[in-house]
């Protein structure tokens, strides 16, 4: 083994050694445990080196074991020592690119998210994008943005030669995807990046949309700077070309869950997602798996019919998940979408159910997606406390009349859910629900509460509860529906 390395020596072994490698496998966590002493010995590292380093750590995890959590403390450690700034948005770009492994919550992540903050501020900010009549690229209106977030061209911090890119954007936001928004030094970098969004040099693509609002997952409207962000990503959004494929979609739909569309900034990003996602209605294959439909319709949560925006971004993807239906039927061959059709996992119908939560019934889209999940429902083998608990959040809003799919859909779950109860989990092989030790014991007891409370919140003002004993019965107008809790 080298008892040193020099910086080209690292960058060679982070970049191209560990890029395709993943934490989760026991060989490559005792790889990184070889590495981390040699890092801790490097003198220093350049420019090109940090970006090609931090890249290379990509399918690291910093949660997922001791020695990976090491690894990027030593290699905050070096990059502290080594006294650097970012100079190109492809420096800012790939490093943080890299870190889409790496939590804002252990203290590593904490000191290299604030160390990268400080390393960006000596990128100069670029000159708005110059259109011609000639141009293809449609230009971009955004003075109204650059007065409001307090960025003049005539700042000496501006430059035309860096001018972020698409993809640039695209790359900086998809590696905060497991920083939690709640961390202040993550809304530190995505302040920072604000003003890099104001002017790109390109036009984004659809893609580049996808994988911008899928960084966003774990952050919400309720912080400032992440509204900041949406109102210097939007101009561009509307001005997107292309078209969503299904991953792409997914991805796009699953990072709006934070995201309340009682806020402004918020219904002009749906805007441009549906102006995309219209242009996607006729081309669109159907999704993959259901794990991809489940995804795009959890991250509807925060989204209410009551705006006009997000009725339109439904029905443009109720008529995705029709199509879906459709397609399905005639391609027998597929043998991945019979087992999709055949053996959706519970979680995700929980899930794809629970992001319908804000959803009036009367909206016939509403309806029409209600529908597309009532065979993945019959399908589901039988669920846990947490899929129930979400299932009945989709019933949020009936307000006593429920609609016909929807009481299609609380008859499956009532035949599913019959007899349900912790002596059944008791039985189960697995530890996880093994109420005879404590600490499993615990954990159903918060789940299937959990699951009750979202039955009495959603579910119980469309019938009568009557307690028998140990097992709760729940009579409907039509006197079909049962359930136990003992």
């Amino acid at each position: 083994m080298l008892s040193s390395w020099t910086c080209l020596s690292l960058c060679l072994c982070l970049s191209a050694g560990l890029i395709n490698l993943q934490s989760d496998s026991a060989d490559v966590r005792a790889l990184v445990s070889k590495i981390v002493p040699l890092v801790k010995k490097c003198p220093f590292m350049t420019n090109a080196d940090v970006r090609s380093a931090l890249l290379g750590l990509q399918g690291m995890h910093a949660d997922s074991s001791k020695e990976v959590a090491a690894l990027f403390s030593a290699v905050t450690d070096l990059l502290e020592r080594s006294k650097i700034k970012f100079s190109t948005p492809s420096d800012i770009s790939s490093a943080l690119y890299g870190l889409q492994g790496l939590g804002s919550e252990t203290p590593s992540g904490k000191k290299l998210l604030l160390l990268l903050t400080k390393m960006m501020d000596s990128v100069p900010l670029s000159f708005p994008p110059v259109t011609t009549k000639n141009d293809p690229v449609e230009p971009i209106l955004v003075d109204s943005i650059d007065v409001e977030l307090g960025y003049s061209p005539a700042s000496d911090r501006y430059s035309r030669s860096t001018a972020f890119k698409g993809r640039d954007v695209a790359m900086s936001l998809y590696g905060l995807r497991a920083a939690s928004g709640a961390a202040k030094e993550a809304i530190d970098i995505i302040s920072a990046l604000v003003p890099h969004v104001v002017f790109l040099e390109d036009r984004l693509t659809a893609n580049d949309v996808a994988t911008c609002l899928y960084g966003l997952q774990n952050f919400n409207s309720k912080q400032k700077k992440v509204l900041e962000l949406l109102r210097a990503l939007n101009p561009h959004i509307l001005n997107a070309s292309g078209k969503f494929n299904p991953k792409g979609l997914s991805m796009a739909l699953n990072g709006l869950q934070g995201f309340d569309s009682s806020h402004v900034e918020v219904r002009e990003l749906i805007r441009g997602i549906s102006i995309i996602a219209r242009r996607t209605v006729g081309d669109f294959p159907g999704f993959e798996d259901f794990h991809q439909l489940s995804a795009a319709l959890y991250g509807l949560s925060s989204l209410s019919t009551t705006h006009p925006e997000v009725v339109e971004l439904v029905t443009c993807l109720s008529k995705m998940v029709h199509t879906q239906q459709l397609s399905g039927s005639r391609r027998t061959k597929s043998p991945g979408l019979q087992k999709l059709e055949s053996t959706p996992k519970a979680d995700k119908v929980g899930m794809a159910m629970y992001g319908l939560q804000r959803m009036s019934p009367k909206v016939e889209a509403m309806n029409t997606l209600l529908e597309g999940l009532l065979e993945y429902v019959t399908c589901m083998p039988s669920p846990n406390c947490i899929a129930i608990g979400m299932a009945f959040q989709s019933f949020k809003f009936c307000n006593g009349q429920p609609t016909a799919v929807q009481s299609a859909i609380l008859d499956v779950l009532a035949d599913k859910i019959v007899g349900f109860s912790s002596r059944n989990i008791g039985k189960t092989k697995s530890s996880m629900y093994n109420v005879r030790k404590p600490q499993s014991a615990d954990k159903f007891a918060t789940i299937r509460r959990y699951a009750l409370r979202r039955f009495a919140v959603c579910v119980l003002p469309l019938s009568q509860l009557v307690s028998n004993d140990d097992v709760s019965l729940i009579h409907r107008s039509d006197g079909t529906i049962a359930y136990s809790t003992a």
